[in-house]
């Protein structure tokens, strides 16, 4: 998984430079957004990313971007409560945090065509590599692990645009991301490589703004 790894950033830092060596000779593209998403294996969480790349024209991109998805649980339990005359207070101490991160590296390719004078479909796709790692702090124990993931992984999403001034374009989008992570595991007391896998795949929705500039 490692040698992947490292071949897929070769890719991307490749097609990274080839992104901002061609902001010389073509437009710029750049995008903020955050989002909500539901992995199929992981609790919903909040998602925030970007990217960054070449326009080809005011409607077609190619860009390099991300959207970091992350969640966090605590396990609490109650130790005291005290009550006055009109209040009541209760003590909670944090037995077990978790703490769940994924990072996709994504080549997305984007269209935005407008409709209207002020109207638009924004749409995407894209493909690359994600990370994904949990943390798990048990305070009672003093111990804290850390396993992480790695898979392949594509998205598409459509939605509505709107022109908010020059070239550029506030988006909803609703998408689809399509990803299994997966880490080996040491333990092969059965003879045979052994493997942990988690589905990320699911749907979510995000709101973004996008500027193109020539």
């Amino acid at each position: 998984m490692r040698r992947k790894f490292w071949f897929v950033m070769c890719i991307f830092i490749l097609f990274f430079s080839i992104s901002i060596s061609a902001f010389a000779k073509r437009g710029n593209e750049f995008s903020f957004r955050v989002g909500y998403y539901g992995p199929e294996d992981a609790d919903a969480g909040f998602a925030i990313g970007g990217s960054i790349g070449s326009a080809f024209s005011d409607i077609v991109t190619l860009s390099f971007g991300t959207d970091v998805y992350f969640k966090k649980y605590e396990q609490r339990s109650e130790v005291a409560s005290e009550t006055g005359e009109t209040w009541e207070s209760t003590l909670y101490t944090t037995d077990i945090s978790y703490s769940s991160y994924a990072v996709p590296l994504m080549a997305e390719l984007k269209a935005n065509v407008p409709i209207f004078s002020r109207l638009g479909i924004y749409g995407h796709i894209g493909a690359g590599y994600q990370l994904f790692w949990i943390k798990e702090v048990n305070r009672e124990e003093n111990v804290s692990e850390r396993d992480f993931y790695g898979g392949w992984v594509w998205n598409a999403g459509v939605g509505p645009s709107l022109k908010i001034g020059g070239n550029t374009w506030l988006f909803v989008e609703g998408y689809y991301t399509g990803s299994t992570v997966q880490r080996g595991r040491d333990d092969i007391s059965i003879g045979l490589p052994v493997y942990q896998e988690i589905d990320l795949s699911g749907f979510g929705v995000r709101l973004g703004v996008s500027v193109v500039t020539f």
